[in-house]
């Protein structure tokens, strides 16, 4: 499982974003997890698609993180450019 971290301006400071590649029967996604100022760690995915990363989550992202989307999708394009596969 290829992973790779990236630090992201925020509000309160600049959080590491962890970023784990998985494989799944509906194609290749991304498990990130993040730390907030209060320490409390949030989790969601990022599915790809058009070019794009997006978040997909059952959970209630904090908006902090939905606001960085594009500046997440960017990581990842960076990291590795667009395969859904």
């Amino acid at each position: 499982m290829p992973h790779f971290t990236k630090r992201l301006k925020t509000d309160f400071g600049n959080p590491e974003f962890f970023f784990n590649r998985v494989f799944t029967v509906a194609g290749v996604r991304y498990h990130v997890s993040v730390h907030d100022e209060k320490r409390k760690v949030h989790f969601f995915n990022m599915n790809g698609k058009t070019g794009e990363w997006h978040i997909v989550t059952d959970v209630k992202t904090p908006e902090w993180i939905m606001n960085l989307q594009s500046q997440l999708s960017d990581a990842i394009i960076e990291h590795k450019p667009f395969d859904p596969s």
